[in-house]
């Protein structure tokens, strides 16, 4: 899984490719095949992030629905394992 550290300046780096991405490069990658961590805390920021790149990018609809789906099940998973 491709690894995207977000800095504090709200730049976002890919670590396996070792180059800075843009929030509408996120949305082009296949959902669930990356994880944005915290620069400094190594927290898992993969939603917030997602929600970030929907409501700043303009994106075709089927690519909004894919992300909010997956946002979706990443929380009912969350709740399900008491982390929410």
């Amino acid at each position: 899984m491709t690894v995207i550290t977000k800095y504090s300046n709200r730049k976002l780096y890919n670590r396996d490719e070792s180059k800075y991405v843009s929030l509408k490069d996120l949305l082009k990658m296949p959902v669930g095949s990356f994880t944005v961590v915290h620069h400094s805390t190594n927290e898992d920021i993969t939603l917030e992030v997602l929600l970030q790149a929907l409501s700043n990018c303009s994106v075709k609809p089927e690519v909004a629905l894919g992300v909010m789906k997956h946002c979706v099940e990443e929380m009912e998973t969350s709740l399900q394992e008491g982390r929410a």
